[in-house]
């Protein structure tokens, strides 16, 4: 196998993996992969081996060729009440002829080759982009295989549904505090959106990438900096909708132009169908304008 084979079979057997164990209810095998460390790895090649550095997630190989930042179980908390939680994963050429190390993950979306999440919920589901817009792939037990259940998908320009964890609207900036307001209230007399928010990222976004709408994970007093880790959380899902036609952007640049300074960097999270999130910058632009 070519390296990048070696690596898709690698995800693709934690995705089943997790699948399994939701299935089967085996809390000790989610628990386990809920303990794998989130982080980046460099795509194995002949003579693999683990490194020796703080990432355990890190792994080094002589003819790897791209690295894979991956969160094995977004959502993670949601365990025990059998919510639907899933695995992220972002895949970039390794830059540099040098030995592996986490600078080989230091790459901005835009570098990302392929990307996509897997969600454990009702059934077992990959979204998956290449570069050439999102397909979605159903797991057929029956099989052992992915199955193409829907191709090039695109989401809607708008919604009627936001997305985002109101228990936290003390901490809200005015921008997104004018935003849910005008989602509620609407000053044009229209209905008002409607509001969905599991907790498992995941679920959230692939709500938003079927029936459209936004999820917002902004910034807020508490957390200034965001929230979602931008290599193994944002940077993903980011990709994924912007091939499916949508935005994703920080609030204050595109998600994917962000240069990562650090693994497990944070950042704000703003995503969904163009004119949604679009109405939100508006009122980013309006509160900066104050």
């Amino acid at each position: 196998r070519s390296p990048f084979e070696t690596g898709h079979a690698h995800l693709t057997r934690r995705m089943e993996r997790g699948c399994e164990a939701k299935a089967r209810g085996s809390y000790t095998q989610l628990s386990g992969l809920a303990t794998t460390p989130r982080g980046a790895m460099v795509s194995p090649g002949e003579g693999c081996g683990r490194c020796d550095g703080p990432l355990a997630s890190l792994w080094c190989a002589e003819t790897g060729k791209y690295v894979v930042c991956f969160d094995p179980l977004d959502g993670s908390s949601n365990i025990d009440c059998l919510a639907s939680i899933g695995t992220i994963f972002a895949i970039y050429r390794k830059a540099t002829e040098d030995e592996p190390s986490e600078k080989d993950a230091l790459q901005p979306g835009r570098s990302i080759v392929a990307a996509g999440y897997a969600l454990y919920g009702s059934a077992t589901l990959v979204a998956l982009s290449t570069g050439q817009g999102v397909d979605l792939f159903m797991l057929d037990p029956a099989l052992g295989e992915f199955v193409l259940v829907e191709k090039d998908v695109k989401i809607k320009k708008k919604g009627k549904i936001y997305s985002l964890n109101e228990g936290y609207a003390k901490y809200f900036d005015a921008a997104t505090a004018e935003y849910v307001q005008k989602k509620k209230f609407p000053e044009d007399g229209s209905a008002p959106y409607g509001a969905r928010y599991v907790g498992s990222m995941v679920a959230d976004v692939h709500r938003t990438l079927v029936y459209g709408g936004i999820f917002l994970y902004p910034a807020n007093q508490k957390s200034p900096k965001g929230k979602l880790r931008l290599l193994y959380e944002c940077n993903p899902v980011a990709y994924i909708i912007e091939q499916a036609g949508g935005l994703a952007t920080t609030g204050t640049q595109p998600v994917l132009d962000v240069k990562p300074e650090a693994i497990h960097q944070r950042v704000p999270l703003i995503l969904g169908s163009p004119d949604d999130v679009q109405e939100y910058l508006a009122c980013v632009q309006n509160q900066a304008g104050r």
